[in-house]
């Protein structure tokens, strides 16, 4: 746990000079930008409510807001008879629409990724109805291997038609949709379907497990902001590495 000085330090940085209004939203930028820079890590257990509250000099309404913000973000757990930490589970939103590599850091580890195949292709039939190419339009198909402080978490199978990145991107450093927003590309809407399945021999090996071995298959259809598909992707979580959120109202 870091020192009570060493945050509440921090977090006043993010407070100072913020109108009433503008307090809600700079705690949580405070505490998210903790986890970032490693002042509070996986496992820490944060200081009490009415601590806080009183550290910082703002409601304990605002800071159990803030708390509850970043909880449903799955970036913080509540854990009766030990209160509320940092979770060192991957505890992912279903309404999220961020990558691996954004969520990734935004829980203090350092993403990375080995690539398996990278190749531009001719598509099959299949594959242009998903992605709504035209006949003589190519695909780029890019597998990895997406490791969180070098423990592999994802295998991603990801199909993007060929003009919606760079050729000069090779997988390994830059965030996938970091470089299709510099090149316009981004998805703006997500089409999610998740499902249990075995592993196969490909996902088995870039997960470090055994064949069969139960995963989370989750395929994400995104689309940019002309509703044109520019991405297909299949991503296989380790069943027991990952808590999906989803929040229902009525």
């Amino acid at each position: 746990m870091p020192t009570k000085a060493l945050l509440s330090s921090h977090l006043n940085g993010f407070l100072q000079g913020q109108t009433r209004r503008e307090l809600y939203p700079a705690i949580v930028a405070g505490f998210q930008s903790a986890i970032t820079e490693r002042v509070l890590k996986p496992g820490d257990v944060l200081p009490p409510e009415r601590d806080l509250s009183a550290t910082l000099g703002v409601s304990r309404n605002l800071v159990r807001r803030a708390l509850q913000t970043l909880e449903g973000e799955g970036i913080l757990v509540t854990r009766h008879g030990s209160g509320t930490v940092v979770s060192q589970d991957f505890r992912r939103s279903t309404n999220s629409i961020l990558g691996f590599s954004e969520e990734t850091r935004r829980r203090g580890m350092h993403p990375s990724s080995r690539v398996i195949r990278d190749v531009v292709r001719v598509p099959t039939i299949p594959e242009i109805r998903e992605l709504g190419l035209a006949i003589d339009g190519d695909i780029r198909e890019l597998v990895r291997v997406r490791l969180a402080d070098d423990v592999p978490r994802v295998v991603e199978i990801a199909l993007l038609p060929a003009w919606a990145i760079e050729l000069s991107f090779d997988g390994k450093g830059q965030s996938l949709y970091e470089a299709m927003e510099a090149r316009g590309t981004r998805p703006v809407r997500i089409l999610q379907e998740i499902s249990a399945t075995a592993a196969e021999t490909i996902v088995a090996e870039g997960l470090d497990v055994q064949p069969g071995s139960p995963v989370l298959k989750i395929i994400w259809k995104g689309l940019d902001a002309s509703n044109i598909v520019v991405e297909f992707t299949t991503s296989y979580y380790p069943a027991d590495q990952y808590i999906w959120l989803t929040e229902l109202r009525r």
